[in-house]
């Protein structure tokens, strides 16, 4: 059926509720769901809807849509479509009918064609224009939904086509069916082309071809970690074998040739890369040469920040800190490594005290809300994330002369974001980056910090002695060996000694997991009454346990485990409205926020706000009649309201995957190990770390030792940087 929108509803989960009315004057209640419409709807606008009637039983019969597609508006409907529209300001319904009743149907022809001229006469010309291109976006729009549509492709596909390349996206698709591969699957767009008459030999399918073997190693939809930059010769041909069926054996090598030719693939130290990763890592080598060939500051002033910094302290710093700050003072750009509580926050703290000694700019940034504001909390000095940072630079205007910029964390450092951060940044900005090798490695491609360490071009100070745990605690000495490849012995963990602290196997199999670990946070806490009261919930989070996991789902996933505990510990408590958590529910933060409506007002009656970074935990105090009231776990103790629209920007907290909780310390933590492509070493070992007292790893003996033994999928992620 064809409508015209009256109004529509956005559901918080996409899609929504389209008000409407037929030709006839009836009015037609649509429920449109996520990835069903290419956008939302707008009033005015006319629709075309397929679908079913279904009974609601709240509001009754009305149309659950499978296709709803816009349609440009024709004949007397223009009139509506301009009156109602509101990115036109400023034009009702009597001057759209003006314009009707003096262009009548010419005024389609008008508005496709762009004619903004014979229109500036009744609307002025600012008026003309935007309506003008209003139309023709609508035009070009429903045009390309047309034309996709008859060759096969989903209205998702067509609408993402006409947003990148507007009405030429039609001919883009003749010209090249796989330029579509960048918004479908690889299969999906060959099988079109093939459809479309491409032969399997055909110079546009083999260029398509190898574009996605090295995007596929790149992006990691291989088996293993992927996030390559460059591949071996081998591996290319392998994927194009793969990828082009039966003719793979036969055009492979004919495809690799092709891409050569055509600087498609670019060779670097015996391998092959594609042209954005090749210029990436070039550049960021350009970028740490430039650097390399200067000295930074006197070694004076690095003995005077390390004096402030002890002065700090109350105590010496150890020697692989002092030198550690000396390498920095004497490099432009210089690697402080170290595995989990060296100290390299300490060294980060003389570094910002050497840039103030230099009267040079300091600045520090990390990949992750989180990290950055754990960073700010151990220097006491602003810290942003590298998203905020290079927003700040590329569109706030943000201005940086000579100074030093430490970026922390730098083990989850990608490609791409050093690229990023080394091209923005002026050459007289010193770069340090801060991490440890150990740890996670990036999500996305490359493994930068693996290749700096990897090399004697870079100056680096390596951290050894560890600080974070005190006493005679067995965390390091287990910590270190997993961290090396070499499987430590560990005692069982003992649920009638569970206060005592170190690194503890529970083994079980994996399908006991869940159980066991119930079991384990009850040795650590007590066992929760039938309905635990207020009390218990204090005690449960003054235990400081967390649950870290390798997933999300399954019986041992975080999400799981969180449901659980949240029912077994928390649903007895008074519930926060209807939105599935209670009073003590413990919960995560996984966006940044900044500037967040903390619900409270100054003294001088000004909105409070409050930022909020992604892997915050906090628990939930009690309602507010829009919301409820949550306390953060940072150190200044964050308390805000939050609200509905943040449903969307929190999980259960219970239990947290470990990419969440880098950067951060709990006094214990009970660790599932079950099989996944995640588990290695750098996994358990950065799990581990969290760890101040007490560590408990939970599952099968065998599968942790193979994951500790086995080589990281990360660290043979192919690249040549500084290779």
């Amino acid at each position: 059926m064809e409508l015209t929108v009256t109004s529509f509803h956005p559901s918080p989960a996409n899609g929504g509720i389209m008000i409407g009315s037929t030709g006839d004057g009836a009015s037609r209640r649509v429920r449109i769901g996520a990835n069903v419409a290419t956008r939302e709807p707008k009033a005015g606008e006319d629709w075309r809807v397929t679908g079913a009637w279904v009974d609601d039983p709240d509001h009754g019969r009305q149309v659950r849509a499978d296709i709803a597609l816009p349609l440009v508006p024709r004949g007397e409907a223009i009139v509506r479509w301009i009156a109602t529209n509101q990115a036109v300001a400023g034009v009702g319904r009597i001057t759209a009918g003006k314009l009707w009743k003096v262009h009548g149907t010419d005024l389609y022809r008008i508005l496709q064609d762009g004619d903004a001229g014979a229109l500036a006469a009744d609307l002025g010309p600012v008026v003309s224009v935007a309506l003008t291109n209003e139309f023709r976006m609508l035009a070009d729009e429903v045009h390309v939904l047309e034309q996709f549509d008859r060759y096969g492709f989903d209205a998702a596909t067509a609408m993402m086509a006409a947003q990148l390349w507007g009405r030429s996206a039609v001919q883009r698709l003749e010209d090249d069916p796989y330029a579509l591969s960048a918004l479908q699957p690889w299969r999906k767009v060959d099988d079109r082309a093939r459809r479309l008459g491409i032969a399997t030999d055909d110079p546009r399918r083999l260029r398509a071809a190898v574009e996605e073997v090295v995007a596929r190693r790149y992006r990691g939809h291989e088996r293993g970690a992927g996030g390559h930059t460059a591949s071996e010769r081998r591996d290319i041909l392998a994927g194009l074998r793969s990828l082009l069926g039966r003719a793979g054996e036969r055009h492979a090598a004919a495809a690799f040739d092709l891409a050569v030719a055509d600087g498609q693939l670019v060779e670097r130290a015996g391998m092959w890369q594609g042209r954005g990763p090749a210029m990436m890592e070039a550049e960021i080598e350009r970028k740490i040469s430039s650097r390399l060939r200067e000295v930074n500051a006197p070694r004076e002033k690095a003995e005077s920040a390390i004096a402030v910094m002890e002065a700090e302290l109350g105590f010496r710093m150890d020697r692989a800190q002092i030198a550690a700050v000396k390498q920095v003072a004497a490099s432009r750009f210089c690697i402080v490594d170290g595995a989990a509580g060296t100290g390299k926050s300490t060294v980060t703290r003389a570094i910002m005290h050497l840039a103030h000694d230099l009267d040079r700019a300091y600045t520090q940034i990390a990949l992750s809300g989180r990290a950055a504001k754990r960073l700010q909390e151990a220097t006491g000095h602003d810290a942003m994330t590298v998203h905020r940072f290079l927003k700040a630079i590329t569109v706030g205007g943000r201005k940086m002369g000579a100074g030093i910029l430490v970026i922390d964390e730098a083990s989850m450092i990608a490609t791409p974001d050093l690229w990023q951060i080394m091209s923005w940044i002026p050459d007289e900005v010193s770069v340090v980056l801060v991490g440890d090798p150990g740890q996670l490695p990036p999500i996305g491609a490359g493994n930068p910090l693996a290749a700096l360490v990897g090399t004697t071009r870079v100056p680096r100070a390596t951290l050894s002695q560890v600080h974070r745990q005190l006493g005679d605690s067995a965390i390091p000495v287990i910590a270190s060996a997993i961290r090396t490849g070499a499987m430590p012995e560990v005692p069982r963990f003992d649920a009638e000694d569970a206060g005592r602290d170190g690194v503890f196997i529970a083994a079980c199999s994996t399908a006991d997991v869940p159980d066991t670990i119930m079991g384990i946070l009850e040795a650590f806490v007590g066992s929760p009454a039938d309905k635990p009261d207020r009390a218990a919930m204090r005690h449960l989070h003054a235990a400081r346990v967390q649950i870290l996991g390798m997933t999300l789902r399954g019986p041992a996933g975080v999400t799981t485990l969180s449901d659980r505990i949240e029912r077994r510990w928390a649903g007895a408590q008074p519930p926060i409205h209807d939105w599935g958590i209670a009073e003590t529910s413990k919960i995560l933060w996984t966006r940044n926020s900044y500037d967040h409506d903390a619900g409270s007002v100054d003294d001088e009656g000004r909105r409070k706000t409050v930022d909020i970074m992604n892997g915050s935990l906090g628990i939930v105090q009690h309602a507010t009649p829009k919301g409820a009231m949550v306390l953060f776990d940072d150190e200044a103790g964050t308390r805000t309201e939050i609200r509905p629209v943040d449903l969307q920007r929190i999980l259960r907290g219970w239990a947290i995957t470990v990419h969440k909780a880098q950067g951060s310390a709990f006094e214990r933590v009970i660790i599932p190990i079950v099989p996944s492509r995640l588990l290695d070493r750098t996994m358990i070992y950065t799990a581990i770390t969290r760890a101040r007292r007490t560590a408990v790893l939970v599952g099968d003996v065998t599968l942790l030792e193979q994951a500790v033994s086995t080589f990281p999928a990360a660290a043979s992620r192919r690249q040549c940087l500084l290779s």
